[in-house]
This record gives structure tokens, C-alpha cells and sequence, in this order.
């Protein structure tokens, strides 16, 4: 900075002196080029006088962001000064207390081991469950279809048993038309041998007697032949019926054991609920939490017994509506 000043001085005294020089009437081209050379100078020394304090400040600002950091720095080595201080009194204690630390380790190590065996047997729990949950979806599909299908088989059971008992009454009154008919024709026939035998008796008109006593006696075997026809029928639709009922009871019989297996998924899951309940219960106990688990255990053993009540319900109506319609089709 000093010798900065120093050439600025110099520069400024030649300055004036080639100023005084120029105000002279006589300009040499010399005196031209040390005026050029003078201007050049006083550029170059603006330029650098400007640099010089560019440096400067940056060079303050990079002093005083140092200053910063050591204070930063000074702070931060007294913190972990004092921690180490602080960590080597908590190990000088921990050294002095190796008895206990012992028996510390000893119990962590323990209590880890029950941890880690109760936390298997929680996992195993609740495969089981899951496993239970799965089932009872099962279950509970394989049961809507069986309750679909019985339905469907009952439907199609009364809409048959309906058709069957349409047309009996159809055969019934055809064959009392027939049967009316026919006793018409028999008595019809009887009054046709007795005066054929009148005839007979007389000797005339037994061609015209004897057609139609053939006639009336194929008639009869005519009504015969439908009377068999329609026993037949009826016999046929008996088994038809008999079939159907015994699909159902088949059905029944599945739907019932498909139940069975839906009660035992739920008292499975209930059951295994209540151990997975205990398990958290004991863990609980070890983590000082026993009061809050028992609380929420509480309310799952209660939903499980309100379905269990539920699907017996179900299970008491699907059959009370199976009775009825079986004493409906009797």
C-alpha cells in the first residue's frame, strides 16, 4: 500500500510537470509520447489501485470468515472436551461397578433369549391364524355355494314337482273321461250282446253285431293300453322326485358338514386369538404393559363370541327353513 502511494505520488508530479510542459506554446513529439506514455501509466495504476483494494477486502472478509471458524472451531474442541471429561467419569463409574455390570449383561442376555422365544412363538401364532383366517374364507365360500345350490335344487324341486302334479291332474282327468267313456262303451257293448243274442236268437244281424262288439273291444284295450301309459308316467316322475329329494339330503348332509367345519375354523381362530392374546399379555409383562394389552384383548374375545352366537343363528334358521320345505313338499 505504502509504495502504491509512493508511484501515485511520482505519477502525479509527472503528471504536473508535463502539463506545465504542455502549456507551453512549443510541442514536441516527444513530449506528445511521454504524454501518451503518462496517461497509459495513470490508467494502469487506476486499474491496479482497484485490484489492490479488490484484494484487500477479500482478504478481510477471508480473515474474518477464519476468525469465525477458529471461534467455531475453539467452541467445538471445548464441547467435546468437556464430553470426553464426562465419558471418562461414566467409565471410571462402569469400571468401578463391574459386579453389577455382570449381572446386567447376564440379565439383558436373558431377557433377550425370553424376547426372541416369545417372538417365534408369536410369529407361529399368527401363521396359525392366518392359516385359520384362510380356512374359514374357505369354509365360508364352499358353504354361500352349497346354501346356492340347495337353493337352486329346491327351486328346481318345487317348479318339477309342480309340472308333475299339473299334469297327474291332466292324466287324472283324462282318464276319468276315459273311464266315463269306456263304462258308456261297456254298457253300450252289454246292450250289444244282449241283442246280438237276440239276434242271434232271431237269426238275423249278427254280421253288424259281431264289428261292433269288435269294435268296443279294441276301444277297451285302447283305454287299457293309455291307463298303463300313464301309470307309467307316474311311476316315472315318482323317481324323478325321489332323485331330486335325494340330492338335496345330499346337499343338506355337505352343508351340514361344511358348518361343522366352519364352527371348528372359528373355535380354532378364537382359540388361537386367546393364546396370541396371552403371549402379548406375558411380553407385555416384561416391557411394563400388561394393563393395556389385557384391555385390547378384551374386545377381540368378545367379537369372536358374538360371531360364534351369529353363525349359530344361521345355521339354527337355514335349518328350521329346510324342515319346512320338506314338510311343504310332503
Amino acid at each position: 500500500a505504502a509504495a502504491a502511494a509512493a508511484a501515485e505520488a511520482i505519477q502525479s508530479n509527472n503528471k504536473a510537470l508535463l502539463l506545465a510542459q504542455a502549456s507551453q506554446p512549443s510541442q514536441s513529439p516527444l513530449l506528445l509520447l511521454t504524454l501518451n506514455k503518462a496517461d497509459v501509466a495513470e490508467r494502469l495504476s487506476t486499474e491496479a489501485r482497484t485490484e489492490v483494494s479488490a484484494v484487500q477486502r477479500e482478504g478481510q472478509a477471508l480473515a474474518e470468515s477464519v476468525d469465525r471458524k477458529l471461534e467455531s472451531i475453539h467452541d467445538t474442541s471445548r464441547n467435546h472436551w468437556d464430553k470426553l471429561c464426562h465419558l471418562s467419569s461414566m467409565v471410571d463409574a462402569l469400571n468401578a461397578s463391574v459386579p453389577l455390570r455382570a449381572k446386567l449383561g447376564t440379565q439383558i442376555a436373558e431377557l433377550a433369549a425370553d424376547q426372541l422365544n416369545l417372538t417365534q412363538r408369536v410369529e407361529s401364532a399368527e401363521e396359525a391364524r392366518q392359516a385359520d383366517a384362510v380356512s374359514l374364507g374357505e369354509v365360508r365360500r364352499m358353504s354361500k355355494a352349497l346354501t346356492a345350490q340347495v337353493r337352486r335344487m329346491e327351486t328346481a324341486q318345487e317348479t318339477l314337482t309342480a309340472s308333475i302334479t299339473a299334469s297327474q291332474e291332466d292324466q287324472s282327468a283324462r282318464v276319468d273321461v276315459a273311464l266315463t267313456r269306456l263304462a258308456a262303451l261297456q254298457q253300450r257293448v252289454t246292450v250289444m250282446d244282449t241283442e246280438a243274442a237276440g239276434a242271434a236268437a232271431a237269426g238275423g244281424g249278427l254280421t253288424i253285431r259281431a264289428a261292433e262288439a269288435a269294435a268296443a273291444k279294441a276301444v277297451r284295450e285302447t283305454l287299457e293300453q293309455q291307463r298303463l301309459k300313464f301309470d307309467q308316467q307316474q311311476n316315472l316322475a315318482n323317481r324323478r322326485i325321489e332323485a331330486l329329494e335325494g340330492q338335496v339330503q345330499s346337499l343338506l348332509f355337505e352343508l351340514d358338514m361344511a358348518r361343522r367345519h366352519y364352527a371348528a375354523a372359528l373355535s380354532n381362530v378364537s382359540s388361537s386369538a386367546v393364546a396370541g392374546g396371552a403371549k402379548e399379555e406375558k411380553r407385555g409383562n416384561l416391557n411394563g404393559a400388561s394393563n393395556d394389552i389385557g384391555k385390547n384383548n378384551n374386545p377381540d374375545d368378545n367379537d369372536d363370541g358374538g360371531n360364534d352366537n351369529d353363525d349359530n343363528n344361521n345355521n339354527t334358521n337355514t335349518n328350521n327353513n329346510n324342515n319346512n320345505n320338506k314338510n311343504k313338499k310332503k
